[in-house]
Parts: structure tokens; C-alpha cells; sequence
């Protein structure tokens, strides 16, 4: 950070911390981000860990909690400058001569442990999360203070931390606030926010004084701003993120010139299609396109060293992590494949049936792909035993006109919308639910083209020219797991079917749980260890999954680790409940403002699952399969003390968190020979390798393609 960013005298404090994101950006800057709301707050983990600690058998009476959400205000650039905060305001308090502690009374490098530091480090952090953020109304600040005192506990002996806490309980943390709207609430606010702002300075300065602390803030800084630019000046980084957009860009513009193509029609006849004209000669050049960005892509990423990687995962996890908060949604490799496949078989007019297993996504896939092909402009129905013809086509109505008179008419379902190209798509999710006889119903719609008359059910004859349209239907096929009735061959003719399996262990790891457990400023608040426990965990959840399918490969059921699972090397089967997708996601959903380790967290989310569900319950051999699953991975449900002891420890040096650039690990991709030095020095470098070794093992232990 150069003095003279920091010496501007007309500049607000927020714009001087926050506004001057150009130059002084945090670990990770290589390419600009949107801007994206923010979560309701982002608190000290502290807060909730220190509310538990201090409630256990208290019947002090808490006050009703009211659903209204805290809405907070954010510079657009937010994400990327927390972490620069801490260095600017102890820079700024230096200059002005403000008084600060004695030195002498903080720690020193000498007899301060490294568990203290890492805990004091990620408080920093916290604070400057909260510091970014502004209550934009006086429901958010009144929040804000409640946690700020909570989390402003101080250490000591019980009694005396007891004693804060109750009184902190006992007092309201702001006068006024958020009772009712006055006049003033705007001074109110402002007055709210200020004080806020000056008590977070003062905590984020305190620790800034310890000398030890404030070492090792501004030694890793300077070390990932110093490795940030370097590696903007090679530019091989944001040649790959450039390529990677380019090539996301060139895919998505194929499926929609595909889909479009397909929905165009002559005006005077409509129907005929359009010509194809030069639509196969573009085709072929963005084929072309993506086969050359695939091709550059993995030349330069074998030519990046350890840091360049880790810079790279990084990036790649945020961007996963705006897709999980903005469309709750990530288009991984499998999913891509899928969705693009969903468009071609579109583009030459089949209707699209995605069958699969139970919570392999489904709807999700289904939904992206109409949103994607309809511009959103689709009909959702949602098909059940009790689903009627009415239901898709319409029904009668009663409607009175200014005279005074009542006139029959009808109100358009969702299919007829469709026929009348009101909407683009409709997605028939569990269609399989449906009867028969409902399903039959639409088999003329079915059977006619586009610019057809038809006929629709309930219309008495009246007769509508069909436009052309996606469809998209969702079920799981009758079996012995899903009771429904047999579809007709009739109806199942009419759809190309596609399965839609699990995500690969891999795939679950860095495309939904890590990008979830990332923040924003690129600092993932996880050891080497806690990642290692995460990719353990996903590989037992897809072996759940093989085992919910029956299809564990042979030479699995060979192994050490099937031995422990089933000694005498019986087939295991869970019949109902198992780790699929959606449940993966909910054990890791809100960990970050927890205030617990992750593998307390995951501990206690999986004794929920496992000993309080009720199917387990009924059916105690699945339950004790499911916990034999989990131990063959290194997760003993049923010692709190050993679940995920192999997980513990580690290098003497390995940290509660990870920087942007140490996780090059994540991406096992071997420097070619002609940088095979390049990053030598780091520490890190040859871990790729052993990432490697394990992905090609779990793809072997699997017996399927990831």
C-alpha cells in the first residue's frame, strides 16, 4: 500500500479503507468481481461458541426472536479488501500519533503459542468482516450490537465470564433501536453506526498492538501481495481464467444457438423451420473455439508452479461460491456434460426425461437447463396422484362484466399457456407420480408440430395453433424403490431419456462443500487437515450412495476398507436413507458462523442424521451400516472423542485457515519439464502429486467414472 492512497485528506474513511481497492487489494485480486449481496451479517466465530458455553443451565427467559432480516450496506468491492482493513487502520492510527497500549504489556514472538496467534489472526479477520459491513437500517444494528457484545466477552476464569454474560443478557445493547420507526431513525442510524464503527477500530487495533500478532498479519500479507504480483506479471494466471471464461462463454453460446435454431419457425408457415444457412458453419467455428481454449488451458496450467495453483483454486472456489448464493446452483464438470446434452437432444426436438435416483438433483439440473433454453419464461407443474386434467389444461370460471353480468369462461393451465407460446417450456417435475390416465391426456399435444390446430382437453373443441416448445420432465421409474405406477410405453416413448447419477466424490468436495465453507476474501478458514477429513467424508457419502444402489464394484468388496464395513464381505444396501446430494449440503450449511470446529460440526450433524432419524430407528442394521460406512473412512460415530482422530494434527506449522496461495494442493496438475524447478522453494509443492495418487485411487475404489 503506498503512502499516498492513504493520505487522502478529502476522502471519507470508508472510501479510504475500502474505495482504494485498485492498489491495495487483499490475497485475492486477479480478476474483478461482481457486485453480490451480501449475507444477512458476518460475525465473529466466537459469538455462538461463547452463547452455549455460558447458557448451559440458565432459565434466563429470551426474548422471542422476529423474522425480519438484517439489511446491510457493502462497497462493491467488499469481499476483496477485508482483509487489507486491519493494515490500513494501524497504519492511519501510526501516522496520527493516536495513543496506543504499551507494547511491553502485549506478547512477543517468544512466548506467544502459535495456536494463540492463529486464533487471534482469524478474530482479526472477523473483525474486519464485520468493520466492511454497514447496518442499513436499525433492525440490523441492533443485531449487530447484540453480537458485538456477545462476542466481546472477554477470556477468563467461568465466574467472571458468567457474570458478563448475564449481564450483557440483562441489559438491551442499544437505546432505542429497532423498537419502532420515528422521524429520526435515520440519526438514529447514523449515530448507531458510528459507534459501531469506533468500537470495531478500537478491538481491531487493540490486537494490531501485539507485536507478535501484528508480525505475522503483515508478513503473510506482504508475502500473498508479493505472489499476487507476480503473478499478474507472467499474466499465465489470467491467461487461464480467461480461457476458462472464454470457454464457458463459447459452451453457453452453443446451447443457445442450438435451442434457438430449433425454435424458429417461417413466417408463413410456421410449420416449416428456419433454413440452417450459416448456423452450422458457427457451430463449427465455436467447437473449434473450445477446442483450442481446452487445449492452451492445459498447456499453461502444466506450466504453473505451486502458488500460481493455489491462486488459481482459489479463484475458481469463489466463483463456485457466488454460483451456490446467487442460483443455489453449480455447474460442475457432470452437470455441464448434462446440460449441454439436454440442449442438443432439444435442438432436434425430443422432450427431455431425467430419470435417476433419489437426490441426485434432478429438478435442480432440469430447472437450470429451462432457465437456461426459455430465458426463464417457462410453466412449472409439479405432477402427484391427485393431478387432473384441470390442472394442466384449465378450468371453468365465473367472471361478472361492468353491466353486471355473469359470464362463464376458462382459466388457462400452465400447459395451455405453453400452447399458446405464453411461455417457452414446461417442466413436468415427477411425472412418474401422475396417473395414467392424466399422463394420456396430453399424448395429442404430444404427437402434433409445431403450427398444428389442436384440440386441448376441457376447451369444448376450440381449436389452438400449437407454437413450439421445450419440454422437460423429472420422475424416478418404478422399482423396488419407488412405488408408482408402471409408465405406459405410450408416454415413455415420447421422451428421450437421460440418467442423472451422483456426483463423484471429487466433484462434491470442490464443487459444492469447499466453495460453501470459503469466504469471501479467499481465505479458506480450514486446515490441511479439515480438507482432508472433508474429501474422507465425501468418499463415504458416495459409497453410501453405491450402497442405496446396490452397486458397489466387485473388486471393492475386496478391499481392507469393505472389511470393515462388512467383515465376512456381505452385500451392504441402504434402502432409504443415505448421504445423497441434499443432505451432504445441509451437515456443512452454516458451520461458518457456528463458533464450532468443523469436525464437532460434522459430528453433530451426522449423530442428527443418524441416530435421531426415525428410518434408522426402524431399520437398526442400515444404521449400523451407515456408521461402519463412516468408520471405514475414519469417522467413529459412536466415540466423541475418536470421530475423525486421524484427522487431528498435523505439521507443526499447518493453520486453522488457508491463504489463496497454499492451496495449490486442490488442483493436481504436475509442472511440466520445462518449469519443473519453478516453486521449488515453497513448501507446499509437492503435494500435487500425492492429490493426484489419491484421485486415481478413489476412481479405482469407485469402479466408475468420476
Amino acid at each position: 500500500m503506498n503512502e499516498q492512497s492513504l493520505e487522502g485528506e478529502k476522502k471519507s474513511e470508508a472510501d479510504a479503507l475500502l474505495g482504494s481497492t485498485q492498489s491495495e487489494q487483499p490475497f485475492m485480486s486477479v480478476v474483478p468481481k461482481r457486485d453480490e449481496s451480501p449475507s444477512p451479517v458476518a460475525t465473529p466465530s466466537q459469538a455462538a461458541e461463547r452463547v452455549a458455553r455460558g447458557l448451559i443451565g440458565s432459565h434466563t427467559p429470551i426474548e422471542p426472536i422476529v423474522a425480519e432480516a438484517s439489511i446491510y450496506r457493502v462497497h462493491k468491492e467488499r469481499d476483496r479488501a477485508v482483509t487489507a482493513i486491519p493494515e490500513i487502520l494501524w497504519r492511519r492510527a501510526v501516522r496520527k500519533g493516536d495513543k496506543l497500549s504499551d507494547s511491553s504489556q502485549k506478547n512477543n514472538a517468544q512466548n506467544v503459542s502459535e495456536d494463540s496467534l492463529n486464533a487471534q489472526l482469524l478474530e482479526l479477520y472477523a473483525l474486519s468482516q464485520e468493520y466492511a459491513l454497514e447496518p442499513a437500517t436499525l433492525k440490523a444494528a441492533k443485531h449487530s450490537a447484540e453480537v458485538g457484545a456477545l462476542a466481546s466477552l472477554p477470556d477468563g476464569n467461568d465466574d467472571d465470564f458468567f457474570d458478563s454474560l448475564k449481564e450483557v443478557l440483562a441489559k438491551p445493547t442499544t437505546k432505542g433501536v429497532g423498537n419502532e420507526t420515528r422521524t429520526n431513525d435515520e440519526k438514529k442510524l447514523k449515530e448507531a453506526n458510528s459507534a459501531r464503527k469506533a468500537s470495531l477500530r478500537s478491538r481491531i487495533l487493540t490486537l494490531m498492538e501485539d507485536p507478535a500478532l501484528r508480525n505475522r498479519y503483515l508478513s503473510e500479507r506482504a508475502h500473498e501481495r508479493e505472489i499476487r504480483h507476480t503473478v499478474l506479471e507472467n499474466e499465465r494466471l489470467q491467461k487461464v481464467l480467461e480461457l476458462r471464461a472464454l470457454g464457458r462463454r463459447l459452451a453457453l453460446t452453443r446451447r443457445h444457438l442450438r435451442v434457438e435454431e430449433f425454435l424458429a419457425r417461417e413466417e408463413e408457415n410456421r410449420e416449416r423451420p428456419k433454413a440452417a444457412g450459416l448456423t452450422p458453419r458457427a457451430l463449427g467455428n465455436i467447437d473449434r473455439g473450445m477446442h483450442i481454449a481446452e487445449q492452451r488451458e492445459e498447456h499453461i496450467c502444466a506450466r504453473l508452479g505451486t502458488s500460481e495453483r493455489g491462486l488459481l483454486v482459489a479463484e475458481s472456489l469463489l466463483e463456485r461460491k457466488n454460483e451456490l448464493e446467487e442460483k443455489g446452483f453449480v455447474l460442475s464438470p457432470s452437470r455441464e456434460r448434462l446440460i449441454s446434452e439436454i440442449a442438443e437432444l432439444t435442438a432436434q426436438g425430443y422432450r427431455i426425461f431425467l430419470g435417476g435416483p433419489t437426490g441426485t438433483g434432478k429438478t435442480s439440473i432440469a430447472l437450470f437447463a429451462l432457465k437456461e433454453m426459455t430465458g426463464g419464461n417457462y410453466s412449472w407443474i409439479t405432477w402427484t396422484g391427485e393431478t387432473s386434467v384441470r390442472d394442466l389444461f384449465g378450468d371453468r370460471k365465473l367472471s361478472s362484466t361492468p353491466e353486471g353480468k355473469v359470464e362463464s369462461g376458462m382459466t388457462k393451465g400452465p400447459v395451455t399457456s405453453a400452447v399458446l407460446g405464453e411461455k417457452k417450456g414446461v417442466l413436468h417435475e415427477e411425472l412418474t407420480f401422475g396417473q395414467t390416465g392424466v399422463q394420456m391426456s396430453m399424448k395429442t399435444l404430444w404427437a402434433s408440430r409445431a403450427g398444428d390446430q389442436v384440440n386441448l382437453p376441457g376447451w369444448n373443441g376450440t381449436e389452438f395453433t400449437k407454437e413450439e416448445l421445450v419440454e422437460l420432465a423429472t420422475g424416478n421409474l418404478k422399482g423396488k424403490r419407488h412405488e408408482r405406477e408402471q409408465m405406459d410405453p405410450a408416454v415413455a416413448r415420447e421422451f428421450k431419456a437421460l440418467e442423472v447419477s451422483y456426483m463423484s466424490a471429487e466433484e462434491t468436495r470442490d464443487y459444492l462443500i469447499l466453495p460453501m465453507l470459503m469466504d469471501r476474501s479467499g481465505i479458506l478458514p480450514i486446515s490441511r487437515k479439515d480438507v482432508e477429513l472433508v474429501s474422507a467424508f465425501c468418499r463415504a457419502a458416495e459409497l453410501s450412495q453405491l450402497a442405496h444402489l446396490e452397486a458397489i464394484p466387485d473388486d471393492m468388496k475386496k478391499s481392507d476398507l469393505y472389511k470393515v464395513i462388512a467383515p465376512s464381505g456381505e452385500d451392504i444396501v441402504l434402502s432409504g436413507v443415505f448421504l445423497d446430494t441434499g443432505t451432504l449440503k445441509d451437515l456443512f450449511s452454516g458451520w461458518r458462523t457456528s463458533g464450532k470446529p468443523l469436525a464437532e460440526y460434522l459430528r453433530e450433524g451426522l449423530s442428527r442424521f443418524i441416530n435421531e432419524n426415525p428410518h434408522f430407528r426402524e431399520s437398526r442394521i442400515e444404521q449400523e451400516t451407515m456408521k461402519r460406512i463412516l468408520l471405514a473412512y475414519g469417522l467413529n460415530l459412536d466415540d466423541k472423542e475418536k470421530f475423525a482422530e486421524s484427522f487431528r494434527g498435523g505439521r507443526p506449522d499447518d493453520r486453522p485457515y488457508l491463504k489463496p496461495s497454499e492451496l495449490g494442493f486442490l488442483l493436481p496438475v504436475q509442472p511440466s519439464d520445462a518449469d519443473e524447478f519453478e516453486g521449488a522453494e515453497e513448501t507446499e509443492g509437492g503435494r500435487a502429486v500425492v492429490a493426484t495418487n489419491e484421485a486415481k485411487t478413489g476412481e479405482k475404489m469407485r469402479g466408475r467414472d468420476a
